[in-house]
């Protein structure tokens, strides 16, 4: 397995059914990795999209999570943490 497909290095809070927007952030994170290190698995893009989603459904105040600048605050934080801003951006 792919050391940065690792699900350990997120915890288990992302893989479990309630999430924080903390845990959709990391689940996001390891969605994105999985989409870009396995691009013809269809499994693992109807992932990276679905939490895509949730991501700008929280990011544009429309999901039960958001908490305003609060919200926006631990997302950035979250994906500064794992190296992605670039990518994502």
């Amino acid at each position: 397995m792919d050391a940065r497909l690792d699900k350990s290095r997120y915890g288990t809070g992302p893989f479990k059914r309630s999430k924080s927007v903390t845990d959709n952030t990391r689940r996001f994170c390891y969605e994105t990795r999985r989409f870009l290190i396995i691009p013809s698995d269809k499994k693992a893009f109807n992932s990276f999209t679905k939490y895509l989603n949730r991501i700008k459904s929280i990011a544009s105040g429309n999901h039960k999570q958001s908490r305003g600048n609060a919200s926006l605050s631990e997302m950035a934080a979250v994906i500064s943490q794992d190296n992605l801003t670039m990518t994502i951006i």
